[in-house]
């Protein structure tokens, strides 16, 4: 019988001592997020939550945020419910769930949008401080322009991207990692310019990038990517729908000066044409390049410390990465 007892008093003393964890560890995320709620007051970019809730016991901690918002000057992004669920015993791997729709509003335009959506999920995942994945994942999704009726602007039926670390290319010496990065858009619609069934994909690398994410800034990337000559790839982007399609890849990477610098090309079909109506022939030609043989366009593009030249005629010029 004593035996009995002692264990009775274990279970009794492991569950309340489970549970008292538990509950501090929720006053705590509670605490930490709505500090950093009040603190974004005081940036151009502000985050709110009408409701903050943290359930999920005795194993998960499920994060709710109802009426989400985001407001930068005239800009509004508003959000009815974002759930991000932790397990427990699992603290660096994150689900986050979308409750659509969303809703856009800007003030001084007077423009005003809503997106819609099935299924919208993301997975965020760290291995200590090092950032392992990140991915996001939708389903028929719809955006509206709301500013008088509803009038469909574009839609997709999956969208995906994912982020992934590579091992094998981390420098242990240099403490610098790569993620590689893939996206797909299946079955996109663009009513406006007569876009069917788009498909489009992205491949890439990001070189050089810190292996601890709170060392993740502008100025420290810009750095790693001067000093190990690395940037970002892009493998591979390319789409098409039933009458266009084009291709585009290239690679960037940083000056000492923190200035972007790289060089990329871009082919398409039918594109520049399809545009005629609609654009200046000369932007087309900037834009576009010149028709080869086989009726495609093919236009080479430079950033030569910041400057973006397309073929040899400067089109636009970027801030340092600070």
């Amino acid at each position: 019988m004593p035996r009995f007892i002692i264990l009775i008093a274990i279970v009794v003393l492991v569950v309340a001592g489970w549970s008292a964890a538990w509950f501090y560890g929720a006053g705590e995320i509670r605490r930490q997020v709505s500090n950093q709620l009040l603190a974004s007051q005081s940036f151009p970019e502000k985050l709110s939550c009408k409701q903050l809730d943290v359930a999920g016991f005795p194993f998960r901690y499920d994060i709710a945020c109802t009426d989400a918002q985001l407001i930068t000057g005239d800009v509004s992004l508003s959000v009815p419910r974002i759930l991000a669920t932790i397990l427990v015993y699992r603290p660096t791997h994150a689900l986050i769930f979308a409750t659509g729709p969303a809703t856009y509003r800007d003030a001084f335009s007077g423009s005003a949008r809503k997106l819609r959506w099935q299924n919208l999920r993301a997975s965020v995942r760290t291995n200590g401080w090092a950032l392992a994945r990140i991915s996001l994942e939708g389903d028929n999704l719809e955006l509206i322009d709301t500013l008088v009726g509803e009038k469909p602007v574009a839609s997709a039926n999956r969208v995906e991207l994912h982020i992934l670390d590579n091992p094998d290319e981390y420098d242990a010496e240099g403490k610098r990692a790569q993620l590689n990065i893939y996206s797909r858009v299946e079955s996109a619609q663009v009513p406006e310019f007569d876009i069917n069934n788009a498909e489009i994909t992205l491949e890439g690398v990001i070189e050089s990038l810190p292996d601890d994410v709170r060392l993740f800034s502008a100025q420290n990337i810009a750095r790693n990517w001067y000093d190990t000559e690395s940037g970002v790839q892009i493998i591979a982007f390319k789409g098409k729908d039933e009458q266009s399609g084009f291709e585009f890849n290239g690679r960037i990477s940083a000056t000492e000066q923190a200035r972007l610098t790289g060089e990329f090309g871009l082919q398409t079909q039918n594109i520049a044409d399809r545009l005629s109506d609609f654009v200046d022939p000369v932007a087309l030609q900037i834009m576009f390049g010149f028709k080869d043989e086989s009726g495609s366009y093919n236009q080479s593009f430079s950033v030569r410390h910041g400057v973006i030249m397309a073929g040899n005629v400067p089109v636009a010029t970027l801030p340092p990465l600070r």
